[in-house]
């Protein structure tokens, strides 16, 4: 089959998340007795299957019907290990489906508790309290975990209770299942049909593979274009294009796909210079597999690129005000001419700049094409009688041909600069309040803080070590009011540190900042004056202290510390009643109950080519003109569930993992 792998409109991600929900324990596969696909349960159920022998060991879907099962009963359907009569079947193939559509397993239940009321699947009323269901189910013969192919390995569909009766046998009935022979064994060899003198530019190469046998689990493989890292098979955002071909296609070993290659392109994490650093075809196991059989490795490449004038300018944004020297660095520029650097306002229409100041005079570049030069960069300045402003129009570091060749447009490069705005006052001061029950809380800084982004220091003592509590940048809507909305949101993952979460909730493991002795506690906030839904410049907010979200009403551990900024805002009125919802987090919206949240150089010819000052017209703006930049340069959000599993009297937490996959 033939594939076309083109440059991805969005980086590669593979993402992996994590889920804590209700599901099947995992437990160690021991060899088990076959048994018969007609016999029935323990209380006459009957589950019959459509196909149980010669099974696609890469994967394939069956339909599982059952019938007499007790209908007030929850029971998981899925495909696993028969460690026997009596023996919970475990573990199972595929994990947990949290999603419901995954295929692996179904969860079956008229009666489930509330969390799982969109994930379970109702029975069929049979009448008589007996119930019946038909699913499809895929089975595949392995997972990252377990080999039904495995010598002593029995693997059946089953049905058991579920976790609300995790130790109920009288729900297990199993259909033991087959497969047909393992595919042959992975002896990959990639041709690609091209791999030196590649044009610079970009172009497309065709990749071939043989003897492509993916193992049992595996989905298919990937063949990508990019450098290979310590992490070519996880990481796929530094690849610049690749191509998914999934194990169907793959039944003769078999592949063809098309790729596109460059010599330098940009990726979410910065540029990639494949002649400086090395690029390759790779081919590796999809979706994050840790298989490495299928791992080849094609260097590629490319044609010497024509060299393009440039210019790295060593600080181009926020100048000082009153002037800063910067070095200029040009690469790519003829060997042996003469080069002006000034810094100017015209890109030009018609030749090299008439207004300039901080004028550099190169009278030969050397064979390497490259300089270094330092000038000063003025945000003001006077030029034949003009007084330029740099704040109020754009300025340039702008490199062309002396006046040797001041004609030739083909090697003018313009770099915009901007200057800083006059410096804002420091940040400081210290703020402290007393809390309803002596507590004490102290911040630093209070006073001038900058509105795009201020730590603040703050600690206290003297807290409830039972009672949880927030520490967040909120409006104050004074005493006796929930302070709320708070600047930031909810910091879901614990490390955003717009607020801060203290207490030893369990829930919030990973969460929260555990108390020091006394009630104590040391966090640092990293606060901005506004987000999208509250600006504290136009109204009153202060560092607050209050309840977590399990008493959000619960006042006593009240404490708030006003603040202001930089540009001369600070506390006003105070705003509205900002109480959120049962079981908010600081900005009053938690899920679920979740908490937080001039002249030419002495002596030299100007490029007018007899004057001692560099003038005349603008740069040709039909020669080459180049904006260089300096600047380089995509949380797995976690999102969390939790489930309480009452069965063998414990609780049992479960984690889903979901692969990674190329998007």
């Amino acid at each position: 089959m033939r594939t076309s792998g083109r440059r991805f409109a969005h980086r590669l991600r593979w993402p992996v998340a994590a889920a804590v929900a209700a599901t099947m324990a995992l437990g160690a596969a021991v060899p088990a007795l076959a048994t018969s696909e007609s016999d029935p349960g323990p209380e006459g159920q009957q589950i019959t299957v459509s196909k149980n022998v010669d099974l696609d060991p890469a994967g394939e879907t069956i339909t599982v019907s059952g019938t007499g099962f007790d209908i007030a009963k929850g029971i998981y359907l899925a495909f696993c290990v028969d460690n026997g009569p009596g023996v919970t079947p475990s573990p199972c193939i595929g994990g947990v489906d949290m999603t419901g559509e995954s295929g692996g397993s179904v969860w079956i239940s008229s009666n489930p508790p509330p969390y799982g009321a969109d994930l379970a699947k109702p029975y069929v009323d049979e009448g008589d309290g007996r119930g019946g269901f038909e699913f499809d189910l895929r089975i595949a013969a392995a997972d990252e975990y377990t080999d039904c192919l495995a010598e002593g390995t029995v693997c059946s569909v089953i049905t058991r209770a579920d976790h609300t009766r995790a130790g109920d046998r009288s729900q297990d009935v199993r259909v033991p299942v087959t497969f047909a022979e393992p595919r042959p064994v992975a002896d990959p060899v990639v041709t690609v049909s091209k791999t030196a003198d590649l044009d610079p530019a970009g172009e497309t190469v065709t990749v071939s593979g043989e003897g492509f046998h993916p193992p049992a689990g595996v989905s298919g493989i990937y063949a990508v274009f990019g450098p290979r890292t310590d992490a070519y098979w996880t990481d796929a955002s530094v690849y610049h294009s690749a191509t998914f071909i999934p194990a169907g296609d793959l039944a003769t070993g078999t592949f063809e796909a098309d790729l596109d290659v460059i010599a330098e392109y940009e990726t979410g994490a910065g540029p990639v210079d494949c002649v400086a650093d090395g690029c390759e075809v790779l081919t590796f196991a999809a979706h994050g597999a840790t298989d490495r059989s299928l791992d080849t490795f094609t260097p590629l490449s490319f044609a010497a690129a024509e060299a393009i004038p440039t210019l790295t300018v060593s600080k181009t944004e926020s100048l000082a005000a009153d002037g800063e020297a910067v070095e200029v660095v040009g690469r790519g520029f003829a060997p042996g001419r003469g080069i002006y650097l000034a810094q100017t306002i015209e890109l030009g229409e018609a030749g090299y700049p008439q207004t300039y100041t901080s004028a550099s005079w190169l009278q030969a570049v050397d064979d390497s094409g490259e300089f270094t030069e330092t000038i000063e960069l003025l945000p003001t300045f006077e030029s034949e009688g003009q007084t330029v402003d740099c704040a109020a129009q754009t300025c340039f570091v702008a490199a062309f041909n002396d006046h040797t060749a001041i004609d030739d447009r083909s090697q003018d490069v313009w770099v915009p600069v901007t200057f800083a705005e006059q410096a804002r006052q420091e940040p400081g001061g210290t703020g402290s309040a007393t809390g309803p029950e002596g507590q004490q809380v102290e911040a630093t800084p209070v006073n001038d803080l900058d509105p795009e982004g201020a730590d603040i220091r703050v600690t206290g003592s003297g807290f409830d070590t039972d009672k949880n509590i927030y520490v967040a940048l909120c409006v104050d809507n004074g005493p006796g009011a929930q302070p709320t909305p708070c600047v930031g949101g909810v910091d879901m993952s614990g490390e955003a540190g717009s607020s801060k979460w203290i207490g030893t909730d369990p829930y919030g493991s990973g969460l929260t900042t555990p108390w020091g002795s006394g009630g104590s506690f040391d966090v640092t906030l990293n606060v901005t004056a506004a987000d999208e839904f509250v600006d504290c410049r136009e109204t009153a907010c202060s560092v607050i202290t209050r309840r977590d979200h399990q008493a959000g009403g619960d006042r006593s551990q009240d404490t708030r510390i006003p603040v202001t900024w930089a540009d001369g805002s600070g506390p006003g009125g105070s705003g509205p009643d900002g109480s959120g919802p049962d079981g908010s987090g600081p900005d009053g919206s938690g899920p679920d109950g979740a908490g937080p949240d001039g002249n030419g150089p002495d002596g030299a010819p100007g490029p007018n080519g007899g004057s001692q000052n560099p003038g005349g017209a603008g740069p040709n703006a039909a020669g080459v003109r180049n904006l260089a930049s300096t600047g380089a340069d995509g949380i797995l959000p976690i999102s969390l569930g939790a489930a309480l599993l009452v069965g063998a009297g414990g609780l049992t937490l479960f984690l889903s993992r979901r692969r990674r996959a190329i998007s």
